[in-house]
């Protein structure tokens, strides 16, 4: 009994995968179930421990209902028939079989059984097969309305608005299952078959048979109408497929070509008017007859697993790759497969991984264990296989003036009574002879021009009648080149063809054209699309575009010397089928060898940054791109730099700027670094500068750029200040806590000297930031030191006599010699007559329009020059004048006393110095207090009081 334990586990494995409703469902072959009888037949052992085993007699007892015959009136002696037991006994029944397929239906299903009374049993198995003998009439009635009303080609809302009315009956929860749908659209299209004499009733089952027989009777009466709705067939539910055509490698959704010319499928609103699409990542959404849009499925996608399996033969991705049916498969994977045979690469917009392809004949029981793959027991089924046709470039399965030959694999003497072909060239479906063996090749009857469908369909399975299916076009003698043969990724490519009289090429919008039988594609675009139209037929038709491209495994367009193999970065080159190239690097000085290869039969070529490292470490060049040269040494750019962490220094101006993505910004800094003028500019700060090897140099400028230079900063801010060093911080922070307080006049100045990072300052990158540095701490020095030299100033001119001619600090700074004496006359003039001291205002203002380098000796003589202004009187123009220069808050005071003479709003006065503290004239801290001077704000020296 082990083979009734293995194939039962098998059984089990694919419930728990698929999760079935109904056991009919689980696709066996009627040989499998002749096996099960024939075990049953010597097995005379309980069910009770073995799960794998009631399995498989519940398999045989509902195949066995489902191909009940009207003449048998008893299931359980059919049952025992079937087993070659004629000598059955009702306690074997009820004792061994029947529990053990009534356990096995309740533990693997949950619909609901019948659990008392009597016939618990077998309407338990009728329940899961489908359309039992006692309710066909029923289902005839059913059908033949269905076949009134849409015929062979009835919609799924169709059939539910009809199955309202259908009564409570064993064979209603199957008919409003998925399963249930799929049996009748098949009995309805095999119907119209036999309507139009395009089947035999030779090839089907009895209880089919004896079922149309009964849809026949029912609708005796409909006469022509029925045949002519029965003759329409539905069409073939859209589906996702590996176009595997040696000039492409893409994912696409097919259509029924039928469908397509009905115009019945629609996306986003828009009649699909192609046989196919190129698929997306997302799973895309058909609309059929207007319909509520349903979601293609199964779907996949490169990037979304590392494993998808296509059914070689129609190129349909497998549902389930753990439960294959046996046949040859292509394997899209992520995993090395070592010896195997690889065919092609597959790689999507999204996807950070390339997969390689591989064929595989996955025999029953045949399985990858790395990759989870597994096909599943049983015969391998047949498939179809076109051959000795002369094939187009200009599509998959495109054939020229004489349509292909026909094969069937897997093909055997029983598999006549078991299958039927089928083909469509445009006008009705037609049965085409079988062969009689699997080398027999089938002549096709088609003619130049013509779109062909060809199907095999099981008669005996219900849930998947068709088998396979191919679908092609024969077209007469046409011819499309690129005139430039391959092309870069970024030029554009021109086509020139050659068509018969009355036919024309429509290509997609974006290919334009450029006169008789030329078009113009536009750069980028690796595959051409549109249709040939002519003698009444439209063909979609696409040509590859070979482009020479150099593409990174995560989309790096910058590779750096220092990291270039750490890690070691996997490349894909793109150019002629098996053809030589070089791999150079470019910069503006020459074109240096790196690496020599070639490209295998698909136009790929895979390599390694490993593969040249030595070479790129050679090479003098600090900012090169990378270019392909092909044998007849026609270069292509790639833009796929390598760079070194000394490009700053070494790379040619243009060079650096063709870096992509950091090249402006890296000249920038260099520009930075070496001129002296105060530019502020626009940065860009990119995640692939900063992780850079020159990224902390970069990240300084740019950051140091923004602090000491105003300049605009584009980026991630906070990434930026992260990468910069901490000596490089502290000087930063230390600049714009200084700047506050200078602006501010807060207390924090004494700190802020004390703390001044002298050290981190001389390292600083850029001269010019050096000397602002510098600067800002002679300001804060200012605050903190001039109150007092102008209160020693002051006295000094107060003195008696005047003891200004001391070397004091203002005296000594420059032209403070001169501002001493000019004030010293100013102060003895408050002495003199009217007519005296006017005289002398005029000689103090000619004495004060000397100019000093000097901010302080600046401050102070134009301060003095309004005042006097003031006191003569007339010359509100002059004062209304701004002030040249910025107060520091030293002075703030001074700075509110001055606004208020030339009559604008000064504000308040609240520290630093004013004309009571700078003047040695009494009438000049009068003069402020009635300006608003709170008397009781004593003089001061410091900038808070």
């Amino acid at each position: 009994m082990h083979w009734l334990d293995e194939t039962g586990g098998r059984y089990l494995r694919s419930l728990g995968s698929q999760r079935l409703r109904f056991l009919i469902e689980l696709e066996v072959s009627q040989s499998e179930v002749e096996v099960i009888f024939s075990k049953l037949e010597s097995f005379t052992g309980n069910f009770d421990f073995s799960p794998e085993r009631r399995l498989c007699v519940a398999v045989a007892a509902v195949n066995a209902a489902a191909l009940a015959e009207q003449d048998d009136s008893s299931f359980i002696e059919l049952f025992y028939r079937r087993m070659h037991r004629p000598k059955w006994t009702f306690s074997s029944w009820e004792n061994t079989h029947a529990p053990a397929i009534w356990t096995a239906l309740h533990e693997n299903f949950e619909l609901e059984l019948q659990s008392r009374f009597s016939g618990k049993y077998v309407n338990s198995i009728y329940l899961h097969c489908g359309i039992p003998v006692r309710a066909r009439a029923t289902f005839a009635v059913f059908l033949g309305k269905l076949l009134l009303t849409g015929g062979g080609a009835f919609t799924r809302r169709e059939y539910e608005e009809a199955l309202t009315a259908y009564p409570d009956s064993t064979a209603k929860p199957f008919l409003e299952s998925e399963s249930g749908y799929k049996f009748t659209r098949y009995l309805a299209k095999w119907y119209g078959r036999r309507m139009l004499g395009t089947a035999t009733d030779a090839a089907l089952s009895p209880c089919w048979h004896d079922l149309l027989i009964s849809v026949e009777r029912e609708l005796s009466r409909s006469g022509p109408r029925l045949k002519e709705a029965a003759a329409t067939r539905g069409y073939r539910e859209p589906y996702l497929a590996l176009n595997m055509n040696s000039e492409q490698s893409r994912l696409e959704v097919r259509f029924d070509p039928r469908g397509i010319q009905k115009k019945i499928y629609s996306v986003a609103g828009k009649p699909v008017e192609s046989n196919y699409l190129l698929a997306g990542d997302e799973p895309l959404d058909v609309t059929v007859r207007g319909e509520k849009a349903v979601r293609i499925s199964p779907w996949w996608y490169p990037g979304e697993s590392p494993v998808a399996v296509f059914r070689a033969s129609t190129g349909a991705l497998a549902a389930d790759p753990t439960a294959l049916e046996p046949g040859i498969h292509w394997v899209a994977t992520t995993v090395d497969m070592g010896s195997h045979s690889e065919i092609s690469l597959l790689d999507g917009p999204s996807c950070s991984q390339y997969y390689s392809l591989y064929e595989f004949d996955f025999g029953p029981g045949v399985s990858l264990p790395e990759l989870g793959i597994r096909a599943r027991g049983g015969a391998t089924a047949p498939y179809l296989e076109l051959t000795d046709g002369r094939r187009n470039p200009l599509g998959s399965n495109l054939f020229q003036e004489t349509p292909p030959n026909l094969r069937i694999l897997n093909w055997d003497s029983g598999s006549r009574r078991r299958y039927m072909l089928w083909i469509n060239d445009g006008s009705v479906d037609r049965q085409l002879p079988l062969p009689q063996d699997a080398d027999h090749e089938i002549t096709l009857p088609v003619q130049c021009p013509a779109t062909v469908e060809i199907w095999l369909e099981d008669i005996r399975n219900s849930a998947n009648d068709v088998v396979d299916h191919v679908t092609f076009a024969v077209i007469p003698m046409v011819v499309v080149d690129v005139e430039e043969g391959p092309v870069g990724i970024d030029d554009a490519a021109h086509l020139r063809g050659t068509l018969p009289i009355g036919w024309n090429i429509e290509w997609e919008p974006g290919i334009v054209r450029s006169g008789h039988c030329r078009w113009r594609v536009p750069p980028s675009l690796k595959i051409a699309e549109g249709h040939l139209v002519g003698a009444d037929v439209r063909i979609p038709v696409s040509l590859r575009i070979r482009r020479v491209s150099l593409r990174e495994e995560h989309g790096a367009t910058l590779l750096w010397k220092e990291t270039f193999t750490n890690p070691d970065r996997r490349l894909r080159l793109e150019g002629p089928p098996d053809a030589r190239y070089s791999l150079l690097a470019a910069d503006e000085n020459a074109r240096r060898l790196l690496y020599p290869g070639s490209f295998n039969a698909s136009g790929v070529s895979h390599l390694s940054t490993a593969s040249f490292n030595d070479a790129v470490q050679l090479d003098h060049g600090s900012a090169v791109e990378l270019v392909v040269q092909l044998s007849n040494g026609r270069q292509f750019t790639t833009g796929l730099f390598v760079a070194s962490a000394d490009c700053l220094d070494r790379a040619e101006a243009v060079d650096l700027h063709r870096l992509p993505g950091i090249g402006e910004t890296l000249a920038m800094c260099r520009r930075r670094k070496r001129k002296r003028k105060f530019e502020p500019s626009r940065y860009t700060s990119s995640s692939e500068l900063l992780d850079s090897p020159v990224g902390r140099s970069a990240a300084e400028v740019i950051y140091g750029a923004f602090v000491f230079d105003s300049s605009t900063v584009i980026g991630d801010f906070d990434a930026l200040v992260k990468r910069c060093s901490e000596q490089f911080v502290r000087v930063t922070a230390w600049f714009l806590a200084a700047l506050a307080a200078s602006d501010d006049g807060t207390p924090d100045q004494v700190q802020l000297l004390e703390s001044y990072p002298e050290a981190e300052v001389d390292s600083l990158p850029v001269k010019h930031w050096r000397q602002v540095v510098i600067d800002l701490r002679e300001r804060l020095r200012t605050n903190d030191e001039i109150p007092e030299e102008v209160s020693v100033w002051k006295a000094a001119l107060l003195s008696s006599p005047p003891a200004y001619h001391i070397g004091t600090g203002i005296v000594t700074r420059d032209e403070g010699h001169r501002l001493t004496d000019a004030i010293r006359r100013y102060a003895q003039s408050f002495a003199w007559s009217a007519s005296e001291q006017s005289v002398a205002y005029t000689s103090v203002l000619k004495n004060l329009s000397f100019e000093s380098r000097d901010p302080i000796i600046r401050l102070l003589t134009e301060s003095f020059r309004r005042l006097i202004l003031y006191r003569m009187g007339g010359a509100e123009v002059a004062l209304r004048c701004p002030m040249p220069f910025d107060f520091p808050p030293a002075f703030q005071r001074l700075k509110v006393t001055l606004d208020f003479l030339c009559g604008a709003d000064g504000g308040e006065w609240t520290t630093g110095l004013g004309l009571m503290e700078i003047s040695p004239v009494a009438a000049d801290a009068e003069l402020e207090y009635r300006l608003g001077r709170p008397r009781a704000m004593v003089a001061g020296n410091g900038i808070n009081e």
